[in-house]
């Protein structure tokens, strides 16, 4: 599947595989994922998912909004993504430092 430069942004933050750009290391993903989104829209939400779902929903920076889905269902998956216990600990981590 083809994702837009939000959409693939958005998924690595998410902690979810991102072809060509996914590594290994959750925490490392995530904190480049950051970079590549504040790079793209010059806005930073540090590690808020919902945030930056919500800005680039709004916006559509970068071609965020997936065709005939709800901006609903897609903070479903954003607020499930930051509910898993190794994405809060990575981003916790990361916030720390």
């Amino acid at each position: 599947m083809r994702l837009t430069p939000a959409q693939g942004g958005m998924r690595l933050l998410l902690g979810e595989y991102v072809w060509k750009f996914s590594t290994d290391d959750l925490k490392s993903n995530i904190f480049r994922a950051r970079k590549y989104l504040v790079n793209l829209t010059g806005e930073d939400f540090g590690y808020d998912a919902m945030k930056s779902h919500e800005y680039l929903w709004a916006t559509d920076a970068g071609g965020y909004k997936w065709c005939r889905r709800s901006t609903d269902k897609w903070a479903r998956v954003v607020r499930e993504a930051m509910a898993r216990p190794e994405w809060a600990e990575a981003v916790r981590e990361l916030e720390e430092e």
